[in-house]
């Protein structure tokens, strides 16, 4: 009976205290993020990469372009074509082959731009966010007969 009233009392005492240090942690102010800081610095990067492709100086590997060209390519077909479904097939293997290629050489930054401050960054969304739009675009697009 002792162990019974013993383990009612712990489970009472859990029970109040728990929920109590859950509002005391959730009301706690949260530090700030030094996402400000560096929000300057993404807006003048990509300030850059824009100027730097204007003045034709961005550098694309040819391999991922070679592959990007594919499936942009294939994702105009699509567009032409929605309802043909061998074309979403030829679109859907040309992004799986340049997403292969993508992630194999992750770790291999073949595309960068050297900026002023002497900071090299990778360049490589700037090239690939079209092609990636593209496919979501030419994939999403409605089959209407």
């Amino acid at each position: 009976m002792r162990t019974l009233i013993a383990l009612i009392a712990v489970s009472l005492i859990i029970g109040y205290l728990v929920p109590k240090g859950v509002q005391v942690m959730a009301s706690r102010p949260q530090e700030p993020q030094p996402v400000a800081a560096s929000t300057g610095t993404e807006a003048r990067d990509r300030a850059s990469v824009k100027n730097a492709a204007g003045a034709g100086l961005l550098h694309e590997d040819p391999t991922r372009r070679a592959l990007r060209q594919a499936v942009l390519v294939a994702a105009n077909r699509v567009d032409a074509s929605p309802c043909d479904t061998r074309q979403r097939r030829v679109l859907s293997d040309a992004f799986d082959v340049y997403q292969r290629h993508m992630a194999a050489t992750a770790s291999d930054p073949v595309e960068t731009l050297t900026l002023r401050d002497g900071r090299v960054i990778d360049v490589t969304r700037h090239f690939s966010d079209p092609v990636e739009d593209a496919w979501r675009f030419a994939l999403t697009k409605p089959c209407v007969n």
